[in-house]
């Protein structure tokens, strides 16, 4: 388990993360629980983990009940990469072979479901499993993202079709199915 700390009066995260030696954005990442870092209280634990790629920026970190977190971070050239911590590694997912990922959603089987940017310069739907990041495509137009995976490994998300309108979709046994419009595009 990485190592916390016990908040005591008077404290900054600022403080802490400079004593730790850390960025506040990784006590953040590594702290979906503190939603302004203004707001810490005394007997808070955080937890002490160095989760930033070494960023200057993470974005929307989540955590399951196993403890892992999924996130993304800027690595410092402004790519955003997704990121998964778990038992006190820090994993970048990776990409499609393009620049940049985003992860969306965690469940508690530990797949990570996001954007990721293909070679070709398209947003494709992720699901990163077991090492492995898997190209969910699209319904037939360039972008695409994954927003939430359930515990069955149910993936919903948006792409665009082959006309350019938006669609909801779900993935499910390795296909990708559009769930239809209520009438409008």
């Amino acid at each position: 388990d990485p190592p916390t700390h016990v908040v005591a009066a008077g404290e900054t995260l600022s403080g802490i993360a400079q004593g730790y030696g850390v960025t506040v954005q990784a006590l953040r990442a590594a702290n979906p629980q503190i939603r302004d870092p203004r707001l810490i209280h005394p007997r808070d634990a955080i937890v002490i983990s160095p989760i930033d790629l070494g960023a200057s920026w993470v974005r929307d970190p989540l955590i399951n009940n196993r403890g892992q977190i999924e996130g993304a971070a800027d690595g410092g050239s402004g790519d955003f990469r997704a990121f998964l911590w778990q038992g006190g590694t820090l994993t970048d997912l990776g990409t499609l072979g393009g620049r940049e990922s985003l992860a969306t959603d965690i469940n508690d089987r530990g797949q990570v479901v996001g954007q990721a940017d293909t070679a070709s310069g398209e947003e494709h739907a992720f699901l990163w499993q077991d090492g492995t990041m898997t190209d969910l495509g699209t319904l037939g137009g360039k972008h695409g993202i994954a927003v939430a995976i359930n515990e069955r490994g149910q993936i919903v998300g948006w792409s665009d079709d082959a006309a350019g309108d938006r669609r909801a979709f779900l993935w499910q046994d390795g296909t990708m199915t559009d769930l239809g419009t209520l009438g409008g595009n």
